[in-house]
């Protein structure tokens, strides 16, 4: 009896080593797992950093380019707004003067008229 419960205890405390091996075996292995994964998180977190940088200065780009092309829009129409003033002043002023130069050339008729009529009297 002795001697089979030596063997058994034998056989089991061998069973215990095997099983505390495979039992280190695989926290080894969870270990390399885990840290594998620790750096494709890390990377992926990089990527996202950068993706977000990008974004970020093309998104101040766009705003600056936005901002230019609404103040051009801006200067354009006050530009446009200032050439028609300019405009519908200029024209009052050739109307002023049409109207002038049709006074005289009223004036110079009736003159004409008046000579005529006195020559033929």
């Amino acid at each position: 009896q002795l001697e089979e419960a030596q063997a058994a205890l034998k056989e089991a405390s061998e069973n215990a080593d095997n099983a505390m091996e495979r039992q280190r075996e695989r926290g080894m292995e969870a270990q390399s797992e885990v840290e594998a994964l620790r750096k494709q998180l890390q990377a992926a977190n990089q990527d996202a950093d950068a993706a977000v940088d990008a974004l970020q200065t093309q998104l101040e780009e766009a705003q600056a380019a936005l901002k230019e092309a609404s103040e051009n829009a801006d200067n354009a129409m006050e530009r446009q707004r200032e050439r028609g003033m300019e405009a519908q002043s200029e024209v009052e002023a050739l109307r002023k003067q049409l109207q002038a130069a049709n006074q005289d050339a009223d004036a110079a008729v009736d003159a004409l008229q008046t000579q005529l009529e006195e020559a033929q009297a």
